[in-house]
């Protein structure tokens, strides 16, 4: 079951299975299952055994592989994806990588995550977190009567079940444990009731192809019960054990496969980010095949010389290795938190204007080094009332890309003749009403005509100052462009744009006619956008939005002078 279930992991991350990330559920089931098997009711039961039995199974494998990472990922990597990695190692290492991704990353569905090394470990994060707490109930429980045992855990199944069809945020209940934590008890609740063995041996095999139906076809239906399907699924095909099991679990390859799944497991995302950040611009049915068999190669290399020897290890080195995981644990922790601290600023990167020597001193300064970060959130400066200016009143309403639109007029030559007032989340503005009716001019992003109706009707907005701003995309990630040989034909290089924001784009210019401005369209030559402007200096850092001198090549090539000529020359006559 386990070989399955990283089998189909793998795959959905080489985007081949829709429904392929449903397997690290099954292995929730599976590792409920088996650690209670191995310790409920065990007299020789310890937590302190227990505790260092799963740092010897996992902390080897965990240590060695995010300290390879960011070796890796300090060669290759341009700063903020070296910073993330980082906070990655950092927070791995802590088994807190499921927080971290829920703050930063958003939807596990994010085209950024397929780029980041270690964001499949939110899922072992989870695991630890309910091994840190679990064996206190195995050791209380373990030593009286099943129900009451059986009874908690039946407590905390169907109340996590109903947390996930209760709670609304699907970032939260993907990778908070409370959420999660009903899959492991599953298989600790069919680890301790009474087990039958049935004669007829297809029940399994129903099971096994109902889990493969919903694993390998693309149905699609409500996210909470596919989980919760395949969590069944699962621990019914655990307990339902027959006289004679199928052959299919006998077969040598499959049960190599389960062997090493925990290798296979750890290092097919770091392997497949880095393939894409710097080997393979776009992964096609080869490059998959070369990057498998090298996951399983290094799988198997990882299984026979890091996992076994610490599994095997003998009683009088025990001491002896945990102080050297101890080491490393602290090795891959500071390195970790500098190279966040440090804003992943470890060489030169003229072509984002950063520079070693423009890091701040002291690592424990609270500045931050992030400069596209500073340059970005200073906008939010701006959400503040008018003034009596004579200026022209220029309000920005919407997300990132409508705080790259304000970048952008603030680099033009009109800089000097608006006044702006950018709004993020228009529902927490208690002014808003007022802004609109001081503003001669209104730039919202990414609004359909629906949408903008339905604005349109609570603030009472005259349509006829209203622009739109456009989606931006100028590729998944500048990795693969920045690492490509530095010859003559680097700063010309161009990327195909997305199928998805072109018809987006599309649809909204469509909509909103000459009110709508299509910022990849200015730029854009036979499908194709270019990646850094006439100066040499990238124009996104992270594919969608503007370097400062992104900012400036955009206030060069539109036409703003149609936007603003006329409210400037009304302003001066009045």
């Amino acid at each position: 079951m386990r070989a399955i279930a990283v089998l189909v992991v793998i795959a959905f991350h080489f985007k081949f299975l829709p429904n392929g990330y449903l397997g690290v559920d099954m292995f929730f089931v599976i590792s409920g299952y088996l650690i209670t098997l191995l310790n409920y009711k065990n007299p020789q039961f310890s937590i302190l055994t227990f505790y260092r039995k799963r740092a010897l199974r996992i902390l080897p494998l965990i240590l060695i592989s995010s300290m390879l990472s960011l070796v890796v990922g300090i060669f290759v990597m341009l700063p903020d994806d070296l910073e993330n990695l980082g906070q990655s190692v950092f927070a791995t290492n802590l088994f807190v990588n499921n927080y971290l991704l829920s703050i930063t990353s958003g939807f596990y569905w994010n085209i950024v995550n397929e780029y980041k090394p270690l964001m499949h470990t939110w899922s072992l994060a989870i695991e630890e977190q309910f091994y840190i707490v679990y064996p206190l109930l195995l050791f209380v429980f373990g030593k009286i009567k099943t129900k009451y045992m059986l009874f908690y855990l039946l407590i905390i199944f169907f109340v996590s079940l109903g947390m996930n069809f209760y709670v609304l945020n699907p970032v939260t209940k993907f990778y908070h444990i409370q959420y999660r934590i009903y899959e492991l008890s599953a298989g600790a609740i069919i680890a301790i009731i009474p087990r039958f063995k049935f004669q007829y041996k297809y029940f399994q095999l129903i099971l096994l192809l109902s889990i493969l139906v919903l694993l390998l076809s693309g149905l699609q239906f409500d996210q909470n019960s596919k989980l919760a399907t395949v969590v069944i699924l699962t621990a019914l095909f655990i307990y339902v054990k027959p006289e004679k099991s199928l052959n299919l679990f006998h077969n040598p390859i499959i049960r190599f496969i389960g062997k090493i799944s925990f290798s296979l497991y750890v290092w097919h995302q770091i392997l497949l980010a880095f393939s894409r950040y710097f080997l393979f611009e776009k992964i096609q049915s080869l490059e998959a095949f070369f990057i498998l068999i090298f996951i399983l190669i290094i799988s198997t290399i990882s299984y026979y010389f890091i996992e076994i020897p610490f599994i095997k290890l003998r009683k009088d080195l025990i001491t002896k290795y945990l102080v050297f995981l101890l080491i490393l644990f602290i090795l891959n922790i500071c390195s970790g938190f500098y190279i966040y601290k440090i804003g992943g600023i470890v060489k030169d990167i003229p072509e984002l204007n950063i520079y070693k020597s423009k890091k701040f001193n002291s690592i424990f300064s609270k500045s931050s080094v992030r400069i596209h970060g500073i340059y970005n959130d200073k906008i939010h400066y701006l959400n503040k009332s008018f003034t009596n200016s004579k200026k022209v009143k220029v309000l920005i309403i919407g997300n990132s890309f409508a705080r790259d639109w304000a970048n952008v007029l603030l680099e033009s030559n009109f800089k000097d003749q608006i006044e702006i007032s950018y709004v993020f989340h228009y529902l927490n503005c208690v002014d808003l009403g007022s802004r609109i009716k001081k503003a001669d001019i209104v730039f919202i992003s990414e609004k359909t005509k629906t949408e903008f109706a339905q604005f349109k009707s609570l603030h009472k907005i005259d349509e006829n100052i209203v622009w739109n701003i456009g989606t931006k995309s100028f590729g998944a990630n500048n990795g693969f462009v920045f690492n490509k040989n530095r010859n003559v034909d680097y700063f010309k290089q161009k990327v195909k744009l997305n199928k998805t924001t072109t018809d987006f784009n599309n649809q909204l210019e469509k909509e909103w006619g000459s009110r709508y401005i299509n910022l990849l369209e200015i730029i854009s030559i036979n499908g194709e956008v270019p990646v850094f402007t006439p100066k040499n200096k990238y124009i996104s850092q992270d594919g969608k939005h503007l370097t400062k001198d992104g900012a400036v090549y955009f206030a060069q090539k539109c036409n703003l002078s149609l936007i603003f000529t006329k409210e400037i020359i009304n302003k001066s006559l009045k």
